[in-house]
């Protein structure tokens, strides 16, 4: 197995354990659109990243201070586990590879 699909199989396995804790925290999460561009070698193309927005009570939350605590956990699952929040891109989540987060 390439080093690629062991860090998909990775992102796979924690993406669940990150929407749970979303939920159990009373946040409603939403994949992020489809169809939005990223910037070039995004790990969004590798099947390594991806945008969660968070609504609460039905109402879309745009803060991206919302997303901390989840950030947080979600670094904590892993090593290779980045959270988007430290580079001004809150909702962004991933796992890195080859120097990529």
């Amino acid at each position: 197995m390439s080093d690629l699909m062991k860090r998909r199989v990775l992102f796979t396995s924690l993406l669940p354990r990150l929407i749970d804790k979303m939920r159990e925290e009373g946040y409603e999460p939403m994949l992020g659109k489809d169809g939005l561009k990223h910037k070039l070698l995004s790990l969004h193309y590798d099947g390594l990243a991806i945008d969660i927005d968070l609504t609460k009570n039905g109402v879309y939350l745009d803060d991206g201070k919302d997303h901390q605590q989840f950030g947080v956990f979600w670094e904590g699952l892993d090593p290779l586990c980045a959270w988007g929040g430290r580079f001004d891109d809150s909702n962004h989540y991933s796992v890195i590879f080859g120097g990529r987060k």
